[in-house]
């Protein structure tokens, strides 16, 4: 019983691999599919010194709509890559909720991509979405679209400057103290 309750509090604690070879304490993370440079950082939380801009996207929202990236231009931007069947990403909703409500009114935005991987269906994201008082467009992600962010467990954050580039990833659970420090020193450029 012991030994479950280890490996169960490892993988709350890290997040939801999406495949098996993450250790708990170092990963090679990759900004994006444009960067030819690797960089070597915690699994937890990495500052990222992208050179190149993000690949815009295109992804349907849970009505249908199409939602792009560069609607969004010139603010700074949060991408959560999470899956319903993830106990850290459902633990990290109400904490994004919560930032979204305190940030939005200062250029900040924040867009879920649901995980194709054990995609549970528009329906039942829909509905856990409104039970978890998500206030942020949900959309659903691509395997293009994971692959272009590198999501190798699950939540991730990305956070993308106001110049269209890669600041800051955190994977797994934080709080957001966490998120707020890292999204304040992107606003403070802008000033």
């Amino acid at each position: 019983m012991r030994f479950f309750m280890t490996v169960f509090t490892l993988l709350f604690i890290v997040g939801c691999s999406k495949n098996s070879n993450i250790s708990s304490d170092k990963t090679e993370v990759k900004t994006t599919k444009a960067s030819n440079s690797d960089s070597k950082g915690s699994i937890n939380s990495k500052n990222v010194d992208s050179s190149e801009k993000v690949y815009d996207f295109s992804l349907k929202n849970t009505t249908g709509e199409t939602v792009t990236l560069s609607q969004y231009k010139g603010r700074v931007i949060l991408v959560d890559f999470w899956g319903v069947w993830c106990p850290p990403c459902k633990k990290m909703i109400p904490v994004l909720a919560e930032f979204v409500n305190q940030c939005s009114d200062k250029g900040v935005v924040l867009l879920g991509v649901h995980s194709v991987s054990n995609f549970p269906g528009v329906e039942e994201i829909d509905f856990f979405a409104g039970e978890m008082g998500v206030n942020y467009p949900m959309l659903i992600g691509t395997p293009e679209n994971e692959k272009q962010f590198d999501i190798k467990a699950f939540p991730t954050l990305i956070m993308i400057g106001s110049d269209g580039k890669i600041k800051h990833k955190f994977v797994g659970y934080h709080s957001v103290e966490q998120i707020r420090t890292e999204v304040r020193k992107e606003l403070d450029k802008l000033q």
